[in-house]
């Protein structure tokens, strides 16, 4: 398996602790505040409560909020210059690039799930769908721009994404051109 150049990539923690903590608690909210979700400051608070939840699932893994499983093309040719993320990215090394913890299926339409869950099982599927990748602020304007949801608006962006526990670029991100380009690089 080829050597990730961002540095060893491992899970810190299982998921699902801090998983179960969010979906009772936003099931909780949910089922008392369903039929007041139209008033705006009961929306906003609730909306306020699915984000931090959204956050919390994808960074509990980590030691770090950029320390992410998936990381971009540019995040991968940023390492082969700095070493690995670590070593960095929290002292903001001169002339690294500025990084951005993305969700890959958009905060927005997270939470529009949410809205919409009718039972716990549903706001279980929808955090543990939440996926974070850290990309460079240069590739992050793309990707907001970018059609489609998940791992589509990557593949319409152009920015491939290298797997940090795979040791892989996934074939589902970016083009072939792009991955090849960004794989020989890392070579």
């Amino acid at each position: 398996m080829p050597n990730d150049p961002c540095g060893l990539w491992q899970e810190k923690l299982e998921r699902n602790p801090v998983l179960q903590v969010h979906v009772a608690m936003l099931w909780a909210i949910l089922q008392e505040f369903a039929p007041e979700q139209r008033d705006p400051i009961v929306r906003r608070e609730m909306t306020r409560m699915f984000k931090q939840s959204i956050w919390a699932v994808t960074e509990v893994k980590v030691s770090f909020k950029h320390d992410l499983r998936y990381v971009s093309a540019g995040v991968v040719a940023a390492c082969e210059v700095h070493g690995p993320l670590r070593s960095w990215m929290r002292g903001r090394k001169p002339g690294a690039p500025k990084l951005n913890h993305e969700h890959v299926t958009t905060q927005k339409v997270l939470r529009q799930h949410l809205f919409q869950a009718t039972d716990r099982r549903q706001v279980e599927r929808i955090l543990s769908s939440a996926e974070g990748c850290v990309v460079t602020v240069d590739e992050h304007e793309p990707l907001k721009k970018a059609a489609g949801e998940g791992w589509t608006r990557y593949a319409s962006a152009k920015i491939a994404v290298w797997d940090r526990a795979t040791a892989t670029w996934r074939p589902d991100c970016g083009n072939s051109a792009v991955s090849a380009k960004a794989g020989s690089s890392s070579k």
